[in-house]
């Protein structure tokens, strides 16, 4: 489904299986957030990361998107809940164009407290504002 071509009907079923998805990360969240770990629970605690490969899986590109009556430049969407022990800012949605996924996994082993300095091939310095 995510190579549509354009196809309407396609990219609409596309976007039910999406919101189908996201649904059950949702549920695992909720879960997640009802296990008491000391004084937070185990979501609070937690950093979990989801996202898929691409934008629009039908350019293979992580810019514009187009299906279903829908055209945007949303980017690779990325999900990122929990706060590592409080450790990140919640309950926001932040835009980093051009910002580097690698860069973000930096970020991220920081917050729990690994000392990484780069990532893969791409990543160089830790995404700033998280925290």
């Amino acid at each position: 489904m995510s190579h549509h071509n354009g196809d309407v009907t396609t990219g609409l079923l596309l976007a039910q299986v999406e919101q189908w998805e996201i649904g059950i990360f949702a549920s695992f969240l909720q879960k997640l957030d009802a296990i008491s770990e000391g004084a937070n629970t185990i979501l609070d605690n937690s950093i979990i990361f989801l996202s898929s490969e691409l934008a629009d899986g039908n350019a293979h590109n992580q810019g514009a998107t187009t299906y279903a009556n829908f055209t945007g430049t949303t980017g690779k969407p990325i999900l990122v809940a929990g706060s590592g022990g409080k450790k990140l800012s919640t309950g926001r949605h932040a835009i980093y164009n051009n910002g580097i996924q690698a860069d973000l996994f930096i970020a991220l082993l920081n917050t729990l407290g690994v000392p990484a300095t780069s990532f893969g091939m791409n990543g160089t310095a830790p995404l700033t504002g998280l925290t």
